[in-house]
């Protein structure tokens, strides 16, 4: 293998880093959607 050089490691983190920010973002703008309903019902 031998030394990692730091463009390797962020190729390795990236994805990770993407996945939690999409999930992150998806999360929050449905829990936004949803207290805008609540809020509309009552």
């Amino acid at each position: 293998m031998g030394r990692i050089g730091g463009s390797e490691i962020i190729i390795l983190i990236l994805p990770i880093i993407i996945v939690f920010l999409i999930g992150y973002f998806i999360g929050k703008g449905a829990g936004y959607r949803k207290g805008i309903q609540d809020c509309l019902k009552k």
